[in-house]
């Protein structure tokens, strides 16, 4: 309870609160700073005023860390990334099983590069791997060309 309450003061009262009036969440342990750093971030991207997030390097379940849906990912400018869309962890947990993989690609955000941006459809249960670089995720909004 005492986590909602805090996820609901951040939401609802940062716009208006200033830094000293935050609730103090200087009690809360490593596991729950964690978890309210997760529902923050899941409010973020169901919210309608939602563009875009950069995302840091790491491994990221979609459906829990990441909202399912389309999304489009580029490079940190004057970046390259890689994106690995997966289906299971590795024996260890903590990365990509090497056979479980769906997709691999290099991303760039550097001018004339081949792959500037990629599009993937995740499904809830998948997971994504971010790696070499951050990556801003934008919703996808279709294609760029009309048949005007």
């Amino acid at each position: 309870m005492k986590k909602l309450f805090v996820l609901f003061l951040i939401v609802v009262l940062l716009p208006v609160a200033s830094l000293a009036d935050l609730p103090d969440i200087s009690g809360l342990s490593y596991e729950e700073l964690l978890t309210l750093r997760a529902q923050i971030d899941a409010c973020i991207f169901y919210c309608p005023d939602f563009k875009s997030v950069t995302v840091p390097e790491g491994v990221y379940q979609i459906g829990k860390d990441i909202p399912a849906g389309d999304w489009n990912m580029i490079s940190v400018p004057g970046e390259q990334s890689t994106v690995v869309y997966f289906e299971k962890l590795d024996a260890f947990g903590v990365d990509y099983d090497k056979e479980s993989y769906y997709w691999w690609d290099r991303v760039c955000n550097i001018e004339d590069y081949e792959v500037t941006s990629i599009h993937l459809d995740m499904k809830e249960g998948m997971y994504v791997h971010i790696g070499m670089a951050p990556v801003i995720f934008t919703p996808y909004t279709g294609p760029a060309f009309s048949f005007e």
